[in-house]
């Protein structure tokens, strides 16, 4: 099964360039990378993103002759493919843009809760 991207082309686009970098006087890698999880955990708790349905594809094997004027007789075959419901993820993936931007003000407050400080790149 194949999965909709257009979440996260959409979620990229929107959080692109803003990953910021923390500081914290004091606090070594670990203890960053277990706030921050923290803070992750924190986020997608209080605002979960909504789940894409898998793209369903259906796809039928054509083949047959077909006869010119002439009365030659041409073999043709091939394969269509339909998706069946890829329109479906549309609201959810500009919903979840939405979720993303509210996810990165949780995980910023709390970083700031835990006296942590952001620094521009």
């Amino acid at each position: 099964m194949k999965y909709s991207s257009v979440s996260f082309v959409l979620i990229s686009i929107a959080l692109g360039g803003c990953a910021p970098t923390w500081t914290k006087a004091g606090a070594s890698q670990r203890q960053f990378n277990y706030d921050m999880a923290e803070c992750q955990a924190l986020a997608n708790g209080a605002a979960p993103m909504q789940r894409l349905r898998p793209i369903q594809q259906s796809q039928t094997h054509h083949s047959g002759t077909a006869y010119g004027s002439n009365g030659n007789a041409y073999n043709y075959s091939g394969t269509s493919y339909q998706s069946t419901n890829a329109a479906v993820n549309l609201a959810p993936s500009i919903s979840n843009i939405g979720v993303a931007v509210r996810q990165g003000q949780i995980i910023e407050n709390c970083m700031y809760r835990k006296r942590y400080s952001k620094q521009a790149n």
